[in-house]
């Protein structure tokens, strides 16, 4: 694999910086992480509670489930 396939010399010295960076401040890299996995646990949340309601919760979700498999799947229907 030629340097072009594999992203160059432009890509390793981006790779190298990057991890120069991480190890030189890694008394900040822990309170990002913290900050990170925060927001990753409310996003996770608010999309259950989303699921949660479209499928418990939403007036027109019977109708649409109804509507929906009253449509022909029939490939020889669609056109």
């Amino acid at each position: 694999m030629t340097h072009a396939a594999a992203g160059g010399p432009i890509l390793q010295n981006f790779l190298a910086a990057l991890g120069h960076c991480v190890l030189e401040d890694l008394e900040v890299l822990g309170p990002v992480t913290v900050v990170l996995t925060c927001i990753c646990i409310v996003l996770a949340c608010v999309i259950v509670v989303q699921v949660a309601y479209e499928m418990v919760l939403a007036p027109n979700a019977a109708d649409v489930a109804s509507r929906l498999i009253s449509l022909p799947i029939d490939p020889d229907k669609w056109a």
